[in-house]
């Protein structure tokens, strides 16, 4: 049994050993659930391993601190590829490179240059180019004009928990990490919960949804399609949720709920 010790430990590992590059958040729109909008679906990709973003913080004097950005031309132009290799296979339409290049020129310009080069050989995915600043704003206005953004990591960091605000929370909102050698760890956004653990408090959500993610990277479209289904039709329905989706029934009873209707599926 892994504890959630062990989990986080083996994540770090295979991070820094460079075998994960590309993470990805799926923000869908649940019906049944507060959204700002009806129609949410964008995926947003960014880099976690140490080849693509790093921060180095080191203090020069007493009182000032500095950190240090390093991106690197190869990890850039692997997750640009990677954006539109997605795009393409899975009918999306554009791909949007979110950056602060006009801040930082040489950082965010090398990744953007890479966006721009990788561009060149997808003519049939329209490629956009956003400000941070910009996309945040056009995010909570309109997030229907996004389809598939690609980002250095702090900003997918800072992207990821906005999404999420408006799709329903962190309880509803599921990823993947995905490594250039087909390694791919696949988790909910919100991590760990350890003030309630074994209360059977939790939401479920993020978790089965990130599962369904890993079914589909690996071929499994009916199961991942069935899992999903049920996820959706148990949320909007809103006879069993969870009390953070506003309900007041507990894990299990919404997990049994959710099990209920992928047998009968069947």
């Amino acid at each position: 049994m892994y504890t959630v010790e062990m989990i986080s430990s083996l994540k770090h590992q295979i991070n820094q050993h460079k075998l994960t590059c590309t993470r990805l958040y799926l923000a869908t729109n649940l019906y049944g659930l507060f959204n700002i909008s009806s129609n949410i679906l964008v995926l947003y990709l960014y880099a976690v391993s140490l080849v693509s973003v790093c921060f180095f913080p080191l203090q020069i004097v007493d009182g000032v601190v500095q950190s240090i950005k390093l991106i690197t031309e190869k990890a850039s132009r692997r997750i640009a590829e990677f954006a539109f290799e997605y795009a393409r296979n899975n009918q999306r339409s554009t791909v949007t490179a979110v950056h602060k290049a006009n801040i930082m020129r040489m950082s965010d310009g090398l990744f953007l240059r890479k966006c721009r080069e990788v561009a060149e050989n997808y003519k049939d995915i329209k490629f956009t180019e956003m400000y941070l600043d910009t996309v945040c704003l056009n995010m909570v206005q309109d997030p229907t004009q996004f389809d598939v953004l690609v980002m250095p990591n702090l900003y997918g960091d800072i992207l990821s928990d906005l999404c999420a605000g408006l799709i329903g929370g962190l309880g509803v909102t599921p990823s993947g990490n995905i490594g250039a050698n087909g390694v791919a760890i696949f988790e909910s956004v919100h991590g760990t919960a350890p003030d309630i653990a074994g209360k059977d408090l939790a939401n479920p959500t993020a978790l089965l949804l990130s599962a369904v993610m890993m079914l589909r990277h690996m071929g499994l479209h009916s199961y991942a399609g069935k899992i999903e289904a049920a996820c959706f039709d148990t949320i909007n329905d809103k006879q069993v949720l969870t009390k953070d989706l506003g309900g007041s029934a507990k894990c299990s009873e919404f997990t049994n709920e959710i099990c209920r209707r992928v047998r009968d599926m069947d």
